[in-house]
Order: structure tokens, then C-alpha cells, then sequence
């Protein structure tokens, strides 16, 4: 994940399944359409630090699936 102008950059496109960041991956495309659409920067701000915290409680089990052993 890279900061970009108040966006994020995660790195997810075809091929790549990541569940649990869908949610900022969802936000990233927010950041792109903020002046077409009806919500203020602030606003998808703090929804993407809603779900950065919400993804810091989440427990790390285990290897990622594919992982070399």
C-alpha cells in the first residue's frame, strides 16, 4: 500500500484475490471519482481510516495460502 495524494495504491488488479483489503481497494477507486461523485475527501478519509483500524484488530493466522514452505 502507497500513499498517493491522500489515495492509496494497494496493488490489487485481475488475477490478485484479497478478501480482506477489499474494503480499502473499494475506497482507492473512491479517491479516483471524488470530483464527479457527492462525497468530500474527508469523508472517504475517514472511512479508509475506519477500515485501516478495522484491519489492524483482525488476527494474522498462519501462512498466506501459496506460500513457499
Amino acid at each position: 500500500m502507497h500513499a498517493r495524494g491522500g489515495g492509496l495504491i494497494l496493488g490489487v488488479g485481475a488475477g490478485h484475490e484479497l478478501p480482506l483489503v477489499e474494503g480499502l481497494d473499494n475506497l482507492d477507486d473512491e479517491y479516483d471519482v471524488l470530483e464527479y461523485g457527492d462525497r468530500t475527501q474527508a469523508e472517504v478519509d475517514a472511512d479508509v481510516t475506519t477500515e485501516a483500524l478495522r484491519l489492524a484488530q483482525h488476527p494474522c493466522t498462519g501462512e498466506p495460502k501459496g506460500a513457499p514452505i
